[in-house]
């Protein structure tokens, strides 16, 4: 669940950015440059950029995910294993 939320924040920052980038015409200058140095007509569009950031979104939730589960899986094999910290809450009486 926390990791979707992740990747909702980080297409919203990837899009937002992308945006200013392109209203400030740095791909415009991006695609020229590249065009000069290669010799041939390049264009670096934002569908290039937002495929890239699912595909590195989508990723980033299979991580989160399989690395919470084996988080989970060690801290309670070491909890059995050592035995862990009783904690008990109790009302207080005033």
């Amino acid at each position: 669940m926390f990791s979707g939320f992740l990747f909702i924040v980080w297409m919203v920052a990837v899009i937002v950015l992308f945006l200013v980038l392109t209203v400030a015409g740095t791909f415009d200058s991006i695609n020229s440059t590249l065009s000069d140095v290669l010799g041939s007509h390049v264009d670096f569009n934002g569908g290039v950029i937002i495929g890239i950031a699912l595909v590195v979104g989508a990723l980033s939730v299979v991580l989160i995910s399989a690395l919470g589960t084996v988080m989970a899986f060690a801290y309670n094999v070491t909890a059995s294993l050592i035995g862990g910290i009783d904690v008990t809450l109790t009302e207080s009486d005033l």
